[in-house]
């Protein structure tokens, strides 16, 4: 299994679909012991909804929730996240600044992200008949760092990343920089998905993955025209003019998660 975050990073939501702004755990991972300093990584989670994952070719499940002291995921072995599994233990990260694997991490609960879907195919067209899963794509405005790091005998070395994301003329756009701060140029040609809802072959899989994204917000937590957007009926529609988020969605509240950019990336790579 894969660290805490980016394992659940691409997982199907059984619950009703919640989009547009929702509560979510950050992780940090750092160099420094005490964890000052920029995050060197940062990666968000959904908190609170029942999702679905892979584990040696069978379905589980799975919810994370935070305690007092806690980023906490429970496994389940049924899509309502009420049956606990017993192939899986539960996870548990303290929130406090804690050495992992040489080096730091800390986890921040509660924390406004903004919630896009992502409906995947495994043919053109996306006929509902080849659906493989629905995920969500959890992120936030401004920079975050997405480090890479490399532990040996000598200790942990972090080769500099960084990432903006923003949605822009139908597109989530994702800039990556070869330094902490997005500082300089960005890396080659920008990471384009379609926030249309129309259906686009995703990236890297040679025509065997197809995919539809709805309910994109920008930095402000707004939908920004042509921008495909769910109302609290279910209905998807083309927003024709930029519309704020709580005027059109229903609550983050209203059910009970998680894409965090990268790890979907890696998917498409598969």
């Amino acid at each position: 299994m894969a660290s805490f975050l980016i394992l659940v990073s691409v997982v199907a939501a059984l619950m009703p679909l919640v989009q547009g702004s929702a509560t979510g755990t950050v992780q940090e991972d750092y160099a420094t012991s005490d964890c000052s300093g920029a995050a060197k990584r940062v990666n968000e989670d959904r908190e609170n909804a029942c999702m679905e994952d892979d584990h040696d070719g069978s379905k589980i499940w799975s919810k994370s929730t935070c305690t007092a002291t806690h980023a906490v995921r429970t496994w389940y072995s049924d899509d309502a996240c009420s049956i606990v599994s017993t192939v899986l233990d539960f996870e548990q990260n303290p929130l406090a600044c804690t050495a992992s694997g040489g080096h730091y991490k800390k986890f921040t609960c509660g924390q406004a992200v903004n919630i896009g879907t992502m409906t995947q195919f495994d043919k053109v067209g996306c006929p509902a008949s080849n659906k493989t899963g629905v995920h969500h794509i959890a992120y936030k405005s401004g920079c975050r760092g997405k480090s890479d790091d490399e532990t040996d005998d000598n200790g942990t070395t972090w080769t500099d990343k960084s990432e903006i994301v923003t949605v822009e003329d139908g597109l989530l756009i994702i800039k990556s920089y070869s330094t902490l701060d997005c500082s300089g140029t960005a890396d080659a040609t920008p990471r384009n998905y379609s926030c249309t809802g129309a259906c686009t072959e995703m990236p890297g899989t040679g025509g065997r993955m197809w995919y539809t994204i709805t309910d994109c917000l920008d930095d402000t937590g707004e939908a920004p025209e042509g921008t495909a957007q769910t109302s609290a009926d279910g209905t998807v529609s083309i927003a024709t003019k930029k519309t704020a988020d709580s005027s059109h969605r229903m609550s983050a509240s209203g059910a009970g998660g998680l894409v965090a950019l990268l790890a979907m990336l890696c998917l498409a790579q598969k």
